[in-house]
């Protein structure tokens, strides 16, 4: 297998050869903690990857803290076991649904957050299914929340997202954008 990449992400700018560099820990840095639901990760068997990341079953309500940042799950509606996530690091909160359905999970998860990233998935509900939300549902759970701006993300293809967006602002009555692939926003 492959060491794992070495480079620096794209938010740490790139060491020229005349920068110095840190010293090095002697210690063995610790995992990485990614939590999923069973058989979330994409392979049945995760050992290979045990020296890098150490996998946590994931729950509602489940809490992780590393320094300042705190990240909660909550589970949310869907055909599947899902769930959507609250990040809250220095006073800010970025609130994510994840795949979900309209329920009173995502009003919690998103309460005064400052960013709400909500799919809208779908164009309306068939009957008796509500496994995904429409751009009206995104944009109501972040009215009722109180969020300060909804970012509309997974939108399904019987939507554009400009149309799905339009949609949840006129909802929400508030600051809607669209999320991109590949964008960064500060939070």
């Amino acid at each position: 297998m492959p060491p794992p990449p070495t480079s620096s992400p794209p938010s740490t700018p790139s060491r020229t050869a005349a920068s110095p560099r840190p010293p090095r820990s002697r210690s063995t840095p610790h995992p990485a903690p990614p939590t999923g639901s069973p058989g979330s990760y994409g392979r049945a068997d995760t050992r290979f990857l045990s020296g890098v990341l150490d996998f946590q079953p994931l729950y509602d309500g489940h809490e992780v803290r590393h320094w300042n940042l705190r990240l909660v799950s909550r589970a949310v509606v869907h055909d599947a076991e899902a769930y959507g996530l609250r990040a809250e690091c220095a006073g800010r909160v970025l609130a994510y649904s994840g795949d979900s359905g309209p329920c009173a999970a995502l009003v919690e998860l998103a309460a005064e957050s400052d960013v709400f990233l909500c799919e809208a998935d779908i164009d309306r509900h068939s009957e008796g299914e509500q496994v995904h939300l429409t751009p009206e549902d995104a944009g109501d759970i972040a009215r009722k929340a109180g969020v300060r701006e909804l970012i509309v993300t997974h939108v399904g293809p019987t939507l554009t997202r400009d149309t799905a967006t339009a949609r949840a602002a006129a909802a929400f009555a508030g600051c809607t954008s669209t999320a991109f692939e590949g964008a960064s926003r500060l939070v």
